[in-house]
């Protein structure tokens, strides 16, 4: 009985569990050829749609390899913009984006459950 309770307590720690301050940007080239040092724009109404973060927040990209990222802000202020250095054919790069500086411990039995598609393939 000790044990039936143990995993039900188990399974709604992981379901309650949601990250709101993390979601991942999904850079997808689907062409057949590589894109080199692409500029990608995130609309801020986009990231407002993922995250809960107010003004005085501060957001943290972070690469593949767990890096940061620098970004800037548009001329209007209304979207995000940063570098990729390589997206190969056919494949994609995952970034996250956080609120606030992140830590191995602040993730732990959070999942993130948001992502949005920026597709690279048409671009020049």
């Amino acid at each position: 009985m000790k044990r039936h309770f143990l995993y039900i307590m188990l399974c709604l720690a992981c379901c309650a569990c949601t990250n709101t301050g993390t979601m991942n940007i999904l850079i997808a080239n689907r062409s057949a050829a590589d894109r080199r040092n692409v500029q990608v724009a995130v609309a801020c109404s986009e990231i407002k749609k993922y995250l809960e973060f107010g003004p005085g927040d501060s957001l943290q990209l972070l690469n593949e390899a767990n890096r940061n990222v620098s970004y800037r802000y548009s001329a209007g202020g209304d979207s995000i913009v940063f570098s990729v250095n390589v997206v190969k054919a056919m494949s994609q790069k995952n970034y996250s984006l956080n609120v606030g500086e992140k830590r191995l411990a602040d993730n732990l039995l959070r999942f993130r459950t948001a992502s949005m598609m920026v597709d690279v393939s048409a671009r020049h």
